[in-house]
């Protein structure tokens, strides 16, 4: 049975990426059984950006489906190998092989698999297995598929679904904001804004924290926040 904890501080400082933050925010005096699949599947994605290949393979015996485990597996291989392209045919293998256990999915299990597509540069296989018909309801694989656009170079595509996901957004934030719908949508509208104007690339993570700390709503305690999710990386030129 999964908890009544509240998430927001979790998603909150997972998306800014204060990681140490969206830690501490989980409920100490909770098994992480009964902790919900997507925070889980987030705290995989995190620990791979920490390296802390330890925890990662923790977290990979709370997963019973052979095709989540697998994902799991290779995204630790290709991890620990550090972007080597010779990787990218296990990963396709991992999240490609099996259309029917792709087909039942869900959004965590899809964005798991956009991480490691995206470690070893399969951005058009990574937004393959994010299509809008079954991500329509998830804020973060919204937001991937705007920077998968960027990274694609098509920025046109890009405004479009973010202009989709505005209106979304503001429809799910009336009943108040439970899952830090807001800060991931400003944190695409900066992200997007950046590549609106044309940044190069050596400076874009310069100009996007600027921005951050300028940016009064994306603080956390104080300190500038400063995402690290490789769904936010420049596109490329």
């Amino acid at each position: 049975m999964e908890s009544k904890h509240d998430w927001y501080d979790f998603w909150n400082f997972f998306y800014l990426g204060n990681y140490q933050a969206a830690v501490e925010a989980c409920p100490q005096g909770l098994e992480q059984s009964q902790w919900p699949r997507e925070v889980l599947l987030a705290l995989v994605r995190l620990r791979l950006s920490q390296r802390d290949w330890d925890s990662v393979q923790g977290l990979q015996g709370l997963f019973t489906d052979e095709w989540t485990a697998s994902v799991i597996k290779v995204s630790l291989q290709v991890f620990m190998n550090g972007r080597v392209a010779d990787d990218q045919e296990s990963v396709r293998s991992a999240v490609l092989s099996d259309a029917n256990a792709l087909e039942s999915v869900d959004e965590p299990g899809r964005l798991l698999a956009t991480t490691a597509l995206l470690q070893v540069g399969l951005y058009a296989d990574a937004l393959e297995i994010l299509p809008l018909a079954c991500c329509r309801d998830d804020a973060e694989s919204r937001a991937c598929r705007v920077a998968l656009w960027l990274q694609l170079n098509r920025l046109d595509r890009a405004q479009l679904e973010f202009r989709a996901f505005e209106v979304w957004a503001e429809q799910q934030l009336i009943g108040g904001d439970h899952a830090a719908i807001g800060t991931l949508l400003q944190i695409t509208k900066t992200m997007l804004v950046l590549a609106s104007d044309h940044v190069e690339e050596s400076r874009y993570r310069e100009r996007l924290d600027g921005l951050y700390r300028a940016c009064r709503t994306l603080r956390t305690n104080g300190e500038a926040a400063q995402p690290d999710l490789l769904l936010f990386a420049a596109p490329r030129s």
